[in-house]
């Protein structure tokens, strides 16, 4: 279908500059009738899409009032006030648009709760979603111990003495076959950079293939990670997030630009999520204390009677504009069709 798309806006940009570089009248008419077939067929080109079994499919999503969905009710934990709610209700809102839900209903209930109805939601999805609210995407930057290594295998089996300033945490790194193997870590207390820097999450993939999370700092981010980079060359530097290192790489030169979370064999759900969530982060944690199904409030009776009203307005309108307008009437009605492919 991006083939087919791909050549339909070829087609239309040198039709449409055909249009203008020629002055004979028939020429235009003709090329202004090929430019409108070529825009119906992009518009009709982009409503319908494969799946996984191949067949097409129309890609319109149906809203909540025609198909139902999924139900979340989130509490906010702490002291909360009428900002932390709103700031809240828009981190949430941003999380649930990146997905591409259509017409989700996200609104606040009495000071500390939200309500997220999601449109269509499969049994697969759930977890995903699950994730994406609940998660608070703490992210910190930190220096790791000289000596993690030796600590920490000295700490085993005994009750371990560790520099007060450190603390010990868990790296995890995924595996092959999926599962995600652990270590401790000796970790600075002290966070260097905080989520707060992060202007810009986004996923990617790395040398090898595999999906990484790239993390854009805003101007103050830049200096300070670039400072702290610089001044630490040699050392690892931790990735933590939510209490969990992520990777911990060596510094190996100054680094006034963007920084890369690899996260081990990660994968592209995952990265996308990550991305998604560190780009609206939460100020306080969230937890979904239930969970329930969402019936359609339109019925099949009424959805049919709309379409059915629908339909005869469009033909009701397109028949008036041809007997009274001849000509131009068909052309607008055309151009209305256009209208309705594109919107």
């Amino acid at each position: 279908m991006i083939g087919i798309q791909f050549g339909l806006s070829l087609v239309f940009f040198v039709l449409f500059i055909g249009y203008f570089l020629t002055n004979e009248t028939r020429k235009r008419m003709r090329l202004s009738v090929f430019l409108t077939l070529a825009l119906t067929g992009l518009c009709l080109s982009s409503l319908f899409t494969k799946d996984d079994a191949g067949a097409w499919k129309v890609r319109i999503k149906p809203g909540l009032d025609l198909r139902g969905g999924t139900q979340f009710l989130l509490e906010l934990a702490g002291s909360t006030s009428r900002a932390t709610l709103d700031q809240a209700v828009e981190v949430i809102r941003k999380r649930v648009d990146s997905v591409g839900v259509a017409e989700p209903v996200i609104q606040p209930v009495g000071e500390n709760r939200i309500i997220v109805q999601i449109p269509g939601v499969s049994e697969e999805d759930k977890a995903s979603y699950r994730r994406q609210l609940e998660r608070v995407a703490k992210l910190e930057f930190t220096l790791v111990h000289e000596r993690s290594d030796e600590l920490v295998a000295e700490a085993k089996g005994k009750t371990p003495q560790l520099p007060i300033e450190y603390q010990l945490l868990k790296l995890r790194d995924r595996q092959p076959n999926g599962t995600v193997k652990e270590s401790p870590i000796l970790v600075r207390r002290r966070t260097e950079i905080s989520g707060k820097s992060v202007a810009n999450a986004f996923r990617s993939v790395d040398q090898l293939g595999r999906a990484v999370v790239i993390i854009e700092f805003n101007p103050e981010g830049r200096k300070k990670f670039g400072n702290l980079t610089e001044q630490n060359i040699g050392r690892r530097l931790a990735v933590i997030l939510d209490g969990e290192v992520y990777s911990a790489p060596v510094i190996r030169s100054a680094i006034y630009g963007s920084c890369e979370i690899s996260g081990g064999n990660m994968s592209s759900v995952e990265a996308e999520e990550l991305a998604s969530v560190l780009k609206n982060p939460l100020e306080n944690p969230v937890s979904i204390i239930d969970e329930r199904g969402v019936d359609p409030s339109l019925g099949a009776s009424s959805v049919q009677s709309g379409f059915l009203a629908g339909w005869v307005s469009i033909v009701a309108v397109g028949l008036f504009a041809l007997i009274y307008y001849r000509w131009l009437g068909l052309i607008s009605v055309f151009g209305l069709a256009l209208n309705i492919l594109i919107l």
